[in-house]
């Protein structure tokens, strides 16, 4: 039997919480397969302003960040466990398009309000996505990573996330 055959389909995640019969699984997979790590590695390349708007929307919140690398990275890493979650438990194609006109509407129509609207709903996206949030974070516990890159690992989440809405 193959992982997709024991997880249950969610069509709408990640506008949708991870389902609990999925939470091990998704854990499994993220902290188990070194995919991961190597899609998470080749989002380095292109994440450097994506991560710029997740620095700052946590010093918005009020979350104490040093911009280091190592929070770089965390960031990456969260940003790739959300869209491997998102692959195993939609089962489906993202649409590209869609993702296209979020990214747009994230970095260029919103502006400077762009740090402010993701920090406005990072506590938000957290408090609704508790399954979601832990698989997430937990991953990078496991890593011992401290709770700045945790926190840095969770807005990458989260703003992936956003990408993916209604994708």
């Amino acid at each position: 039997m193959s992982l997709l055959e024991i997880l249950t389909p969610q069509p709408n995640f990640p506008d949708e919480d991870l389902q609990e019969d999925n939470i091990a699984h998704v854990e499994y997979y993220l902290q188990n397969d070194p995919g991961t790590l190597v899609y998470e590695k080749d989002l380095r390349e292109s994440m450097r302003m994506l991560h710029v708007v997740g620095h700052n929307a946590l010093q918005i919140c009020g979350v104490e960040v040093d911009y280091s690398e190592d929070e770089y990275h965390a960031f990456c890493e969260g940003f790739a466990a959300l869209e491997y979650a998102s692959i195993l438990v939609r089962q489906k194609q993202l649409s590209g398009s869609m993702m296209i006109a979020n990214t747009r509407n994230l970095l260029i129509d919103m502006g400077e309000m762009t740090d402010f609207e993701v920090a406005s709903r990072h506590g938000v996206w957290m408090e609704a996505h508790p399954n979601t949030f832990g698989v997430v974070t937990k991953a990078g516990a496991v890593r011992s990573e401290t709770m700045k890159q945790l926190q840095a690992r969770a807005v990458g989440a989260h703003i992936a996330s956003e990408l993916q809405a209604a994708a």
